[in-house]
């Protein structure tokens, strides 16, 4: 199960894994946004499921899971690839604004993590990819709020590894770099004028 997956990295990742013999669950909020997903699958010649869910959703997450382990007895992997970036000063980002970063890229995680735990458990086996940021590792001006959340992702990270090893369930943690994909969907929305120099580097 691949989450975020009807674009950029989640795309890639998605169409990695049926390449590798993998079935494979593509998941986005939007299911009639999978057409680039349905296009390139089609042109490698592999098969891979969407799958309609929202990471900020508790009843669409189970909704998912009770379809994937109804329809393959199993859930083998979850690539918790979903989020997205804000740019902008931090003082110009509204609590709002934070609150909605994290919902989707920790809380998101956590939501997915605690409604696969259960089946993995059960099956003794099964394996967690966190997708972090190079920011969650050195954080950059002007996107602190995304940096934050993928900050916390990475402590949140090592601790459920060492939780969930014993029940044969690995955690890992992937940084990439700056890519190029649609990821950038907003800027803070209390934009205060002394930061407009910045602002602008930042969207580059």
């Amino acid at each position: 199960l691949v989450t975020g997956a009807f674009s950029g990295i989640g795309l890639a990742t998605a169409l990695r894994l049926a390449q590798d013999g993998w079935r494979v669950y593509a998941a986005g909020r939007n299911v009639s946004k999978n057409g680039a997903l349905i296009t390139q699958a089609q042109a490698l010649g592999v098969q891979i499921k969407s799958i309609a869910m929202d990471v900020t959703n508790e009843s669409s997450i189970q909704t998912a899971i009770d379809q994937i382990t109804q329809e393959s007895g199993r859930l083998d992997l979850l690539v918790n690839n979903a989020g997205y970036v804000q740019f902008g000063a931090i003082e110009e980002g509204s609590i709002a604004d934070v609150q909605a970063q994290f919902d989707t890229n920790l809380f998101g995680v956590i939501r997915m993590v605690k409604a696969v735990l259960p089946v993995m458990r059960q099956q003794g086996s099964g394996r967690i990819i966190n997708i972090s940021s190079i920011v969650g590792h050195i954080a950059a001006p002007y996107g602190g709020l995304y940096g934050a959340s993928k900050f916390a992702l990475e402590g949140l990270s090592e601790s459920l590894s060492a939780e969930v090893r014993q029940f044969g369930v690995s955690v890992s943690l992937v940084e990439p770099s700056y890519v190029n994909t649609p990821i950038v969907t907003q800027l803070p929305t209390n934009l205060i004028a002394d930061y407009t120099p910045g602002r602008q580097i930042a969207q580059q």
